[in-house]
């Protein structure tokens, strides 16, 4: 099972028994898409270089919500994003330092990159990540459920959340062009 995970292509997946491709930028619910898939023996391979006359699917998360859980993930749960020597440090920042942090980009990352620019190609369908299991199950495909249903919320000062749907505001968007199109 190959899976392309990077700045440049972010999460694709085919699926051929379904003739799908799946698509979504880091903490967009790519860990548990890819579980379930691996889980079910769902053959499974990078789409990358190939034909993409399979019907394709990009999930998106509202980006307040996408920076809440990089923040719990990366600063506060001290997730390694990195074990290559760089002294770039997430572990304790707070909220407002990890945007600094992203504003002024000393790294280039997947996990904070825009959703619109890690997608990357046309697609069938944007869904939100918030209807993606109902979608999903909806389809008859395995049973899938959503990996950190606890994370829980976190206080955001209205400055901060400005500045992050500023930020990502072409993510807003992609975002609002999806849940308008679920009514």
């Amino acid at each position: 099972m190959k899976r392309a995970s990077n700045f440049k292509t972010s999460s694709w997946w085919y699926c051929p028994r379904w003739n799908i491709i799946l698509g979504c930028a880091p903490k967009c619910g790519s860990t548990s898409l890819f579980k379930v898939l691996r889980d079910n023996n769902i053959s499974v391979w990078n789409p990358e270089g190939h034909n993409w006359n399979a019907y394709a699917v990009w999930i998106v998360r509202e980006p307040v919500s996408r920076f809440t859980s990089l923040w719990k993930d990366k600063c506060r749960d001290g997730d390694p994003l990195w074990d290559d020597g760089q002294d770039y440090v997430l572990l304790d920042m707070n909220p407002e330092q990890l945007m600094d942090f992203i504003e002024t980009g000393p790294m280039k990352d997947s996990h904070w990159a825009t959703q619109t620019s890690l997608c990357g190609r046309s697609v069938n369908e944007i869904v939100p990540l918030d209807k993606f299991t109902a979608w999903w199950n909806d389809r008859g495909f395995p049973e899938m459920s959503t990996q950190n249903e606890s994370e829980g919320d976190i206080l955001l000062s209205t400055e901060l959340i400005t500045r992050i749907l500023d930020h990502y505001s072409k993510d807003v968007a992609l975002y609002n062009a999806a849940t308008e199109n679920e009514a």
